[in-house]
């Protein structure tokens, strides 16, 4: 998928947030709905990681503590998200997300220098 797809895909993923915040926050606390949610993306990428062997390398000494990090701030991002859902309609809340996308983008291309482009630059098998 080029990044170009995913970044349109996460844009659409994302706009569905607040709709289903909304509803988790009317039967569970922010960080209980935060928590399940990680741990059904952890299901569902599960047979993902098991089938082509990646599990093992989330636990290398190279990728655990980047994962790690990447894992805690995601999980406090989504527990804050979700839990401002109770102080703004879910409108408000999307327009919030959507522009999350572009925020991400601008940052990753200052604290990284990543640029987004229309494929993916994965180097090629010599077959």
């Amino acid at each position: 998928m080029s990044p170009l797809a995913a970044l349109v895909v996460d844009w659409a993923i994302t706009a569905l947030w607040p709709l289903i915040g909304a509803y988790g926050m009317a039967h569970y606390s922010g960080s209980l709905f935060a928590t399940g949610g990680l741990v059904v993306g952890l299901l569902a990428m599960s047979p993902w990681l098991l089938a082509r062997g990646r599990w093992r390398l989330l636990f290398t000494r190279e990728a655990a503590p980047s994962l790690a990090m990447m894992g805690l701030c995601s999980g406090l991002a989504t527990i804050v998200y979700i839990s401002a859902l109770a102080h703004m309609t879910p409108a408000n809340a999307a327009i919030v997300a959507q522009v999350e996308v572009l925020y991400s983008a601008g940052l990753t291309a200052w604290l990284l220098g990543e640029r987004p482009s229309k494929s993916s630059r994965r180097p090629r098998s010599s077959s």
